[in-house]
């Protein structure tokens, strides 16, 4: 086994190269209050070690490895030792993701409740993200910290107001391939990228974690050497949010907290935490203790009080038409014209409708007419017997003779 003395001295000249970072690298400075919920976790009040987000009046979010020892949290101050401006509220209570693994950095979160909700006017709480298939890979997110401003690790540059930098994502399957050789030591990501995480890579900008204490990892002999940052003597962002932005903060949507990376704004693509893989345990657990849980993040949607309207159809009618219809209806009219016809049929009709009205009236026939008829009545259905022989009248003899009757009368 290697004698303990050779691996410290190892792990001292690894520091410069694959130490675990985290600091604002070609950045730029922040307008006052465009991110008003961007917070500093601080000792005393000026003494930055961890960055975060307010996502309610009175809950951070930031890094599990950010947590331990008391100190306060600064809020609404874009110049940390600005005394004149924001406040400073004691930490009440750390809530550690469940699932962090100090090892593999998973579920790098933590909750910070604190003393009482902020009463800064100008501070604001960011929405969080919950959907997993944000941030879009090849996209540009911003995250933001008042953290050190140099590559060069030699060099403590601390901002003294805040600053934000743009970063490229890029996919997890790309991180895991990056491997290389960051000043004396040689390195790669392929069994450190797990789906709780986000990668950036964008040369000469990053956020990193700084000047990192003394962390031996002997469950991963790969990473063993390497040195990982603590709060206790940090000057970086660890902790601090990723953003999608959007066009004020109200708008922003926190994507990421900042976790760990080899090296910083060099080769080595940077690690945030990915929020919508913890959104069900920071939802849950803000509702429970914050003495004010947020809107947006806590509420039950109401139902609107209007229904919602339909989709208009695809070709409706502009106008009513004002004229009368080229095609009317080929059906006749259900109420006929009573008045009677101009021209008369003055023939007789030999099919006559047989009209059952019985306010009908005929006109009265002449009696000779109907003499003969009814002075030779004979049941046509009937045979008759007589002296002279048998006679049958069938039903052609009885209609010649009704004919005959008609003929007479006109």
């Amino acid at each position: 086994m290697m004698d303990m003395k050779c691996i410290v001295v190892l792990a001292f000249l690894l520091l410069a190269s694959s130490a675990k970072e985290t600091r604002i690298i070609g950045g730029y400075d922040t307008d006052e209050d465009r991110y008003p919920y961007a917070v500093a976790l601080t000792k005393g009040n000026t003494r930055f070690f961890c960055g975060g987000s307010l996502i309610a009046r009175d809950v951070v979010l930031t890094a599990g490895h950010c947590m331990g020892g008391k100190y306060n949290v600064s809020v609404g101050r874009h110049v940390l030792a600005d005394n004149t401006t924001g406040q400073i509220i004691p930490m009440q209570q750390e809530i550690i993701h469940p699932d962090w693994d100090q090892y593999t950095d998973e579920y790098d979160f933590a909750l910070v409740v604190l003393e009482h909700p902020t009463d800064v006017e100008t501070a604001s709480i960011v929405s969080i993200n919950s959907e997993n298939n944000l941030p879009k890979d090849g996209s540009y997110v911003t995250t933001m910290g008042w953290g050190d401003t140099t590559i060069d690790d030699e060099v403590k540059a601390v901002s003294d107001s805040l600053m934000a930098v743009d970063v490229e994502v890029i996919s997890n399957d790309d991180c895991r391939q990056v491997s290389g050789t960051d000043g004396m030591y040689t390195n790669n990501y392929i069994n450190y990228i797990f789906p709780s995480m986000i990668c950036t890579l964008t040369p000469g900008q990053d956020a990193c974690q700084g000047e990192c204490m003394l962390f031996m990892r002997l469950k991963y002999p790969i990473r063993s050497m390497e040195l990982k940052c603590g709060k206790q003597n940090t000057l970086g962002d660890s902790g601090g949010p990723l953003i999608i932005p959007g066009e004020d903060s109200s708008q922003d949507i926190q994507i990421g907290v900042v976790s760990w990376g080899i090296g910083c704004a060099r080769m080595f693509p940077g690690v945030y935490s990915r929020v919508s893989t913890a959104y069900d345990w920071i939802k849950e657990t803000v509702c429970n203790v914050s003495a004010i849980p947020p809107d947006g993040l806590c509420s039950t949607p109401q139902p609107t009080l209007e229904p919602t309207t339909q989709s208009p159809s695809a070709s409706p009618t502009y106008m009513p038409s004002y004229l009368p219809s080229r095609n009317p209806t080929p059906k006749p009219s259900a109420s006929p014209t009573a008045e009677p016809s101009d021209s008369p049929t003055i023939q007789p009709s030999f099919s006559s409708t047989i009209e059952s009205s019985t306010t009908a009236k005929k006109p009265p026939p002449k009696k000779d007419a109907l003499k003969a008829p009814d002075e030779r009545a004979v049941d046509i259905d009937s045979d008759t017997d007589s002296s002279s022989g048998c006679i049958r009248w069938s039903l052609n003899s009885a209609v010649v003779a009704s004919i005959g009757v008609l003929l007479m009368y006109f």
